[in-house]
């Protein structure tokens, strides 16, 4: 047997930054068929970074092998703002809901 193959997939990111929180965070990724986002989740920064809260917001794994739509068992969010303002933000995601279904990856915005 062969070790699973990974799709890279890319897409976009976007999110509101407030004094101490993280609100509407949107990444959506994919490639063909195959897709991660998760929408409408919200977080808080600690003490210089931020934390999405997991149990906010929809998180979807798709892919063309039925069942198509997966909601992740794992899910996680995190990052932190940086540059001479904190006008740059960035982080890392995964979701995962089997050996089979699972998508990690990066996000990176600038202040608009």
């Amino acid at each position: 047997s062969s070790a699973p193959q990974g799709i890279d997939m890319t897409g976009v990111f976007s999110c509101s930054v407030s004094s101490n929180t993280i609100s509407d965070f949107v990444m959506e990724v994919s490639n063909g068929a195959y897709s991660a986002s998760i929408s409408g989740a919200s977080g808080t920064f600690g003490s210089s970074s931020f934390t999405i809260d997991t149990t906010t917001g929809s998180w979807t794994l798709t892919s063309p092998v039925a069942p198509y739509t997966h909601t992740p068992d794992y899910k996680s969010a995190q990052g932190s703002l940086y540059g001479p303002n904190g006008e740059y933000i960035g982080g890392a995601w995964g979701m995962k809901k089997d050996s089979a279904n699972g998508a990690t990856g990066v996000f990176e915005g600038t202040k608009q």
